[in-house]
C-alpha cells in the first residue's frame, strides 16, 4: 500500500512539473499595463482589441455605449 501511495505522489509531482513547463511560457507573453496602448490616444475610442476578437461593429457599439455612459455620468 505504501508503495502505491508513493507512486501516486511521484506521479503528482511529475504532472505538476510538466504543467508548469507548459504554463510558464504563456505567462511570460503577458502584457504589462504600460504595454497596452491607450485607445483614447490611439483612435479616440475606448476599446483596445489587440487580439482582433471583436468585430468592427462590436467595437464601435462598445465605444458608443461607453461614450454615452461617460456623457451621462461625467466620468
Amino acid at each position: 500500500m505504501y508503495r502505491f501511495k508513493q507512486g501516486k505522489q511521484r506521479l503528482f509531482w511529475i504532472i505538476l512539473f510538466c504543467c508548469s513547463l507548459l504554463i510558464f511560457p504563456i505567462l511570460t507573453q503577458a502584457l504589462t499595463v504600460e504595454q497596452v496602448p491607450n485607445p483614447r490616444q490611439q483612435n479616440g475610442g475606448w476599446v483596445t482589441d489587440m487580439a482582433n476578437i471583436l468585430s468592427p461593429e462590436t467595437e464601435a457599439k462598445l465605444n458608443q455605449m461607453i461614450g454615452e455612459l461617460e456623457a451621462k455620468n461625467g466620468t
